[in-house]
């Protein structure tokens, strides 16, 4: 089982994610990208299963909370998922699935008010650094620097920002 242990930090500016892909256990994979610029222009940070293109698929033309798929449709994709969706209109929402020892799968969503955020491995790391005042890849770089499950390069995004396609990592 291939996941994506991570950080992904959220400052009002930019988002910022690590790179590090593991096995449930932790064990050190490779590198992997967490950060994606959808097709509404949005930007997602993801963290679960590397292979998350069901859920990418769903959010891939949201413009605004209104537009977000269902609870159940999210469940459906069966991906053990925690994002970060930053809206063009600059609003943030925290998606998450996760299942249960049944393989149930639950999914939450809701609209972030804080001027920052952090999700994953690392997440209490990247929090006090954010609380401080400091950039989304300063906290990315502590989160590095303390947690295991956290590895560089360190993946940045702001919105409107025009990036060049990267790559897929080899793992």
């Amino acid at each position: 089982w291939r996941c994506v242990i991570t950080i992904i930090a959220f400052d009002s500016k930019s988002m910022a994610a690590d790179s590090l892909c593991a096995t449930g256990t932790g064990q050190n994979l490779g590198k992997t990208k967490k950060l994606y610029r959808l097709k509404s222009e949005a930007i997602l940070g993801t963290a679960g299963d590397e292979d998350c293109r069901a859920v990418i698929a769903l959010l891939d033309g949201v413009k605004d909370f209104e537009d977000m798929p269902s609870k159940a449709e999210l469940e459906a994709t069966r991906t053990e998922f925690i994002g970060l969706l930053w809206l063009t209109n600059k609003k943030l929402i925290e998606v998450g699935i996760s299942s249960d020892e049944d393989a149930r799968f639950f999914a939450c969503v809701r609209e972030v008010n804080e001027r920052y955020a952090a999700v994953g491995h690392g997440e209490e790391y990247a929090r006090a650094v954010l609380s401080l005042g400091k950039s989304s890849r300063e906290a990315v770089k502590a989160a590095i620097k303390h947690s295991l499950f956290c590895g560089p390069p360190i993946q940045e995004m702001k919105l409107g920002e025009v990036t060049k396609p990267s790559p897929k990592p080899k793992n």
